[in-house]
């Protein structure tokens, strides 16, 4: 019924309490085209919902210098499945 789509991995906040960027490395993003694909696949395959992740979601798009790309991101999302519901 639901699936998740991982938008990125990594992050480049300097946060003093968290090791992620240690663990995970720095922020990279996964392509539109790619995520509106697998956003599509997860669809056909019955998930209703797709539930985006990230460690750091509002900085999608900034390690290929796009800032503020996330709402453009979920618009083509929506556009792309629009009979699933987004989270």
């Amino acid at each position: 019924v639901s699936a998740y789509l991982k938008i990125s991995d990594g992050c480049n906040a300097p946060c003093t309490f968290c090791i992620i960027p240690q663990i995970k490395g720095r922020l990279t993003s996964i392509p539109a085209a790619d995520l509106i694909q697998q956003a599509m696949l997860l669809r056909s395959e019955g998930a209703r919902e797709l539930v985006v992740v990230a460690q750091d979601s509002t900085a999608y798009g900034e390690d290929v210098g796009a800032r503020d790309s996330l709402p453009d991101l979920l618009r083509a999302l929506a556009e792309a499945v629009p009979d699933a519901w987004l989270r």
